[in-house]
Parts: structure tokens; sequence; C-alpha cells
């Protein structure tokens, strides 16, 4: 039992005590398994990271013009030439894309389409957020992830760079 719970409780009226080390004793519990569970989330998460791997390089030579549609990826095309009944339907505009390879813009669009992300965005965001061709992330060992952009905006170059990194930070204990 740590010192401030202990100093804590031992001022409190006899009667109260053990309803406060009862619902310490089951936090403690509830704390070690979900503690277990973030360990197998993680250890999942980095083997699906691996297994992400080839759908991402494809997904990136497409939306870079790399390369066209492989015809086994075509099939929801025969769906869409089916006669629509009383869908609704909202209209891109792919004007900008003709003539053009891959999809120009395509994190810009994701990011700005994003309701979480786009509250964050600025205007002065959007040219250099035209200029990414490819986004992953990355977790560390110590529970970090790196976010990586080709280029990376901050130097515009082709290399990967992280260009964030972000770090669940562990809380410190109050003397």
């Amino acid at each position: 039992m740590d010192r401030d719970f202990k100093a804590i409780v031992s001022k409190m009226p006899e009667e109260v005590k053990p309803r406060f080390v009862a619902l310490k004793h089951l936090t403690d519990r509830r704390t070690k398994l979900n503690n277990a569970l973030m360990r197998k989330i993680d250890k999942l998460e980095r083997k699906y990271e691996k297994l992400f791997e080839p759908w991402d390089k494809k997904r990136e030579e497409l939306v870079n013009g790399l390369r066209e549609p492989e015809e086994s990826e075509l099939g929801l095309l025969k769906e869409l030439e089916a006669p629509i009944e009383s869908a609704k339907s909202t209209d891109i505009d792919v004007e900008g894309m003709k003539g053009k390879k891959g999809f120009p813009g395509f994190w810009a669009k994701a990011m700005k389409n994003n309701p979480v992300i786009t509250t964050y965005l600025k205007d002065f965001d959007m040219p250099i957020l035209e200029s990414v061709t490819d986004i992953r992330s990355e977790k560390t060992e110590n529970n970090s992830c790196l976010l990586y952009t080709s280029p990376s905006p901050r130097d515009l170059s082709t290399s990967r760079m992280p260009s964030s990194a972000c770090k669940k930070k562990k809380k410190k204990k109050q003397k």
C-alpha cells in the first residue's frame, strides 16, 4: 500500500475505512487486468503493423501514380456498373485528376475530411499537406509512436523522416 493512500485512510473514521480499502483493492485489481490487456493489444498492433506493410506500399504506389490498379483490385467496379436504386449520392470533384496519375493531394484531402484531424488544421497547413505523398505510423518499444511522411514537411525532401512523435506520458508521483 502506498504511503499517500495509507496517510489519507488513517485520518478517516473507522466505519468508512473498509470501504476505501476495498475500493482501492478493486481498483488495483482492475488496473492490473487493464495493463495486461494493453500489453496484449500492443503486441497485436505490432503484429498487424507488419501485415499492413504490403497494402500500405500498394496504396502509396496507387496514390502517387506509380502503378495502375490491378485486376484483383477492381472487384467493386462491376458492382458500380449495376443500376443504382434510390441511393443518395454525393458528387466528388475529380476534374483536377484528369490527365494526371494517382490521386493528387490525397493526404491533404484525407486529413481535411477526417472529423478529428480537421479541427487541428489551419489554412497555412494545406500547401504543406498537398506535397505529402505518403503517411505511415510506427510504434516504438517505449510506447511512443512516430508519424512518417514523404516528403517530410520539415524539409520537403523525398526522404522518409519522422515528422512528429507522440508519447504516452507517465504520471509522476506527487510528493
